[in-house]
């Protein structure tokens, strides 16, 4: 088969989409030597890293908008195709009956429709959301929890969608006493050492549930005398100045922020332990990412976390609870048999997401429009 994806999402590192995204391509490349990939990217776009020279690479001269028009629909039916897979929603906008190929769609979740803030938010759901769900000849949903999402929200068949976990990028894995300069670059770097902080990986969205988390840390520090800092991956801390100056948390010593970063891996691995405290997510990866890294993980009992979760992480029931968080916390950090247990855990569910896995349930899917 021809099969063309979707390369507009490869512009520059970042979500866990575009992580996701090369990682397929590359995944799609190293297992299915049968089928001829085609990557189409906006033109003078070129991904920001390399793939494997067997990859074809069409730089289409329209602009973005125009993607979602019978004008693109032209471009990939001349190319025969026989699938195209977008791995981030947006799909053209035309019927099965005026085009050649098939159409696949990768759902993360339906963050926006959930947590919808704003007209522009519905403009935005119609435009890639809700369209690719009813354009779409199959669609692949990150969870299971997801997948009922779909069928619930936008009334789609259950066989039209696949479950298709993430697969786990070979960077996140446990790191070795051969990773002490690295040690010593992200003390230097951001100011923290091994084993003395709580990675959370945050965000600024109302889903990423940040307030609860700084709330509980005001607990933590005056009810318990809690010394570790809370370093927060992916906030604005900015935002949350005057919550956490109002909770007598001290930025920079009691709270650290740090951006996206290409340190992932260390950040996880060299926290005590790593809390996921979202109340929505498609699955929540960083899940799976914190426990292949060795981090013993809390999370939310919620929307697709325990999903991504199995039996190898602590839950905390209700997650808009303060206190819950608080207590969750305290009892992982004064428990070192109940953290070495989910260590171990944690590496064998992480195992459950190698790519050798999910790029079968991929291809699974794509034989399914033939």
């Amino acid at each position: 088969m021809r099969i063309g994806l979707y390369g507009r999402v490869l512009l520059k590192p970042g979500s866990g989409i575009v992580r996701y995204s090369y990682d397929l391509i590359e995944n799609l490349l190293k297992y299915d030597k049968k089928d001829k990939f085609i990557l189409y990217v906006q033109k003078n776009h070129l991904p920001y890293r390399e793939f494997d020279s067997t990859l074809e690479i069409h730089e289409v001269n329209l602009p973005y908008f125009m993607w979602r028009t019978s004008l693109f629909t032209r471009i990939l039916d001349k190319d025969d195709l026989d699938i195209y897979h977008s791995s981030a929603y947006t799909l053209p906008l035309v019927s099965k009956k005026f085009r050649s190929f098939s159409t696949v769609s990768t759902f993360h979740g339906l963050h926006p429709e959930i947590f919808w803030q704003s007209f522009k938010d519905n403009i935005y759901c119609s435009l890639d959301y809700r369209s690719a769900a009813i354009f779409a000849d199959r669609i692949q949903a990150v969870s299971n929890t997801l997948k009922e999402e779909i069928h619930k929200i936008y009334k789609q068949p259950l066989d039209k969608i696949d479950v298709v976990y993430f697969g786990l990028s070979k960077e996140f894995q446990p790191i070795s006493s051969k990773n002490a300069a690295k040690e010593k670059a992200i003390y230097e770097r951001y100011g923290i050492r091994k084993g003395k902080y709580i990675l959370c990986v945050s965000g600024t969205t109302k889903n990423k549930n940040t307030e609860t988390i700084l709330k509980a840390w005001s607990i933590l520090k005056f009810k318990h005398k809690f010394k570790l800092p809370l370093v927060l991956l992916r906030a604005d801390l900015n935002k949350k100045l005057t919550l956490i100056k109002s909770l007598g948390l001290l930025p920079g010593k009691d709270v650290i922020a740090i951006d996206w970063v290409d340190d992932m891996r260390y950040l996880y691995g060299l926290s005590n332990f790593t809390i996921y405290p979202s109340i929505y997510e498609g699955l929540g990866f960083p899940i799976i990412e914190a426990m292949a890294c060795g981090a013993p993980v809390i999370t939310s009992n919620a929307s697709a976390m325990p999903e991504a979760a199995g039996n190898a992480a602590l839950l905390v029931n209700n997650p808009t609870d303060p206190t819950e968080w608080s207590d969750a916390i305290l009892s992982l950090y004064s428990n070192p048999e109940l953290k070495e247990e989910l260590v171990k855990k944690g590496f064998e569910r992480a195992k459950e997401f190698s790519w050798d896995k999910i790029i079968k349930k991929v291809l699974n899917s794509y034989r399914k429009l033939k």
